[in-house]
Formats: structure tokens, sequence, C-alpha cells
């Protein structure tokens, strides 16, 4: 009698991990990998988080090398232009933000840049 085995898996059984896990290409874990995706984090804003420590995001200095705008000063601090390090650690009223976060957390502040 003929049987279907899954070969992927080592029991031969299906299932959705052994597809991915086929399918994907695997890589060096970063040493951020567990600050982005950790049992009950929220996909978006686990995305979020990923794309800003890639830099990823579509700051204002990114929009302008597109086209997208024509002022790529920070809506904050109206100051500079609104890059990933100016936006999450320059910017005066970010900082001011995180500072109060992170104190708030009971951390340190030892933040300087990605």
């Amino acid at each position: 009698m003929d049987s279907l085995r899954w070969s992927p898996c080592a029991s031969g059984n299906f299932s959705i991990q052994s597809t991915w896990d086929s399918c994907r290409v695997r890589k060096e874990k970063v040493e951020w990998g567990q600050l982005v995706n950790f049992p009950h984090s929220i996909p978006r804003y686990s995305f979020v988080l990923w794309m800003a420590i890639r830099e990823q995001l579509s700051t204002k200095d990114r929009l302008l090398r597109y086209g997208g705008i024509s002022d790529g000063r920070c809506l904050f601090c109206n100051q500079a232009v609104e890059t990933h390090s100016h936006l999450f650690f320059q910017c005066s009223f970010t900082s001011s933000l995180w500072r109060h976060l992170i104190t708030d957390c009971g951390m340190n502040w030892l933040m300087g840049d990605w």
C-alpha cells in the first residue's frame, strides 16, 4: 500500500513550520532580533521597528530624494532635516520623549545612534 510522506520533516508529517523552513533562506541571527520578534509581539509594531532599525522608514530625507516632498524639515522641531538619526536621537522633542519613556521604565539613557 502506498502512503504519503512529507520529506522536509523528519517525522514525515506535514506542518506549516516545516514548509516555511524548507522555503526560506536562513541567515545569521542579528543581536536585535529578540527586540523585534518575541512572544505576543504585535506584528504591525514589529514591522515598523524592523524598518526603523534598518533605516528604511519613509523619513523626509528619503522622500526629498525621491521628489515626494519639497520641505524636509523635521515636523517636531522644524530645525533640521528629518533623518532616522535626527528623528530618533537628535531631535529635541523626540529625545525628550525617549528620556521620559526610558526613565519611566527604570532604565538608563545610554542611546547615541543605531
